[in-house]
């Protein structure tokens, strides 16, 4: 979901997902897995500075962890 403002300012919302994956092998243990998925959200707010230019800054939040982020978009 996205919404426009007349003067350059956006926002938007998103689900999050996160995915991650360990395998560890040795000969004489044998192999052990573990894996781990959660759901989160985002949002994030942005100002256009110039033509193709623009700022942004993030906050996203998986199962007990946040998140915060500044990006610069050419």
């Amino acid at each position: 979901m996205e919404y426009d403002t007349n003067v350059g300012l956006y926002y938007f919302a998103q689900p999050t997902w996160f995915d991650v994956g360990l395998d560890v092998s040795s000969p004489n243990f044998g192999t052990l897995s573990a894996s781990s998925s959660e759901v989160g959200f985002g949002i994030v707010a942005g100002l256009e500075i110039s033509q193709g230019w623009s700022v942004e800054l993030g906050y996203e939040s998986i199962d007990d962890t946040d998140f915060i982020s500044v990006g610069l978009g050419l």
